[in-house]
């Protein structure tokens, strides 16, 4: 799934991309390609208080700042020089919804979810197809359980995307 998605899409647009996954919430088939699925409506709104294309409204600011701080630096993560290098690592994982946003940009392979819940890992796995076998390795996200405290398991990750704007907002009640 992800090896076709970044082949069709890794040349279009930034908005056009983000509008294409708004209509993957209606549609998994979008010119004939598979887009990852969402999960039962209650689960979303358990995860992250918002259903459909209201759960995609915070990581698609998140994913659209991201792009915009990495081409004023001049150090994009992005460059088509360095593209096939950057790993991107989405700590807390959830479902993925933070992680679709980037299949068009990371090579396939180089996208890791993570979640220390393991009932969150097995949903990513069925809702990104991911078969997590050695073949699928190179075409696919992987998705894996991992300890919630130090160290991790990756060693050679170039940008880890903490997503944590739910867990402050929710769990510990603060601000952002």
């Amino acid at each position: 799934m992800h090896k076709a998605i970044y082949k069709k899409y890794s040349k279009i647009d930034d908005i056009e991309w983000v509008n294409i996954l708004f209509k993957s919430v209606e549609t998994q088939i979008i010119e004939g390609i598979s887009f990852p699925g969402f999960p039962d409506e209650n689960i979303q709104i358990g995860t992250v208080g918002s259903s459909g294309k209201q759960s995609l409204i915070e990581p698609k600011h998140m994913y659209l700042e991201i792009k915009r701080i990495s081409k004023i630096t001049n150090k994009s993560i992005f460059n088509k020089k360095i593209f096939g290098k950057t790993k991107l690592l989405d700590f807390a994982c959830g479902y993925g919804r933070m992680i679709k946003f980037f299949m068009k940009d990371i090579h396939p392979g180089k996208l890791y979810g993570s979640d220390v819940r393991k009932e969150s890992i097995d949903l990513c796995r069925s809702l990104f197809y991911s078969k997590n076998s050695i073949s699928d390795k190179h075409d696919s996200i992987i998705f894996d359980i991992n300890n919630p405290f130090p160290p991790t398991k990756y060693k050679k990750i170039i940008l880890i995307l903490l997503w944590l704007i739910h867990y402050f907002r929710i769990y510990l009640k603060m601000p952002i």
